[in-house]
């Protein structure tokens, strides 16, 4: 066992004012680092121009844990879920209050046969509208057609 894998292993006491420590590979709390080439990378870097050697400095000590990207990926995917399929996602959600569910559920329901309702009109609006083009058109043809066969002038 060496040196730098029996402080990695040690239980590491709270830091005041540091917060949280990360835990390593093993569950239990240790430092910054979680692989030996990240230290070598360090101070590799110190070496070589001290400003890249201070940001990985930075990097592992700010660094965000992967569960929490992973929470945001999972909240991000919720969220194209609900816009790709919107009944599914509604779905796979609950509040855990059987009622409140139940009432949420009645009330999605009725709203979801409102904008039925409304997309049926509007199409029906649509049509309606479509319908009095034609009549138009067909109107204006028709009186083309009369002046042409009266070899008049094109009324309008």
């Amino acid at each position: 066992m060496t040196i730098a894998t029996a402080i990695a292993d040690a239980p590491v006491e709270e830091a005041r004012g540091c917060g949280k420590r990360r835990k390593n590979r093993n569950g239990r709390k240790g430092g910054f680092f979680r692989n030996g080439w990240e230290i070598a990378a360090m101070v590799v870097a110190f070496v070589l121009f001290w400003p890249a050697g201070l940001a990985l400095l930075a990097y592992y000590a700010w660094r965000p844990d992967m569960s929490t990207l992973t929470n945001g990926w999972k909240s991000g995917a919720r969220r194209a879920l609900a816009d790709i399929a919107p009944g599914l996602a509604r779905e796979t959600s609950g509040t855990g209050n059987h009622a409140f569910d139940a009432y949420r559920a009645e009330v999605l329901e009725r709203l979801e046969a409102e904008r039925r309702k409304l997309e049926e009109d509007e199409r029906a609006f649509a049509d309606f509208v479509e319908e009095l083009r034609r009549q138009k058109d067909r109107e204006a043809f028709d009186r083309f057609m009369a002046s042409r066969r009266a070899g008049g002038e094109i009324a309008g």
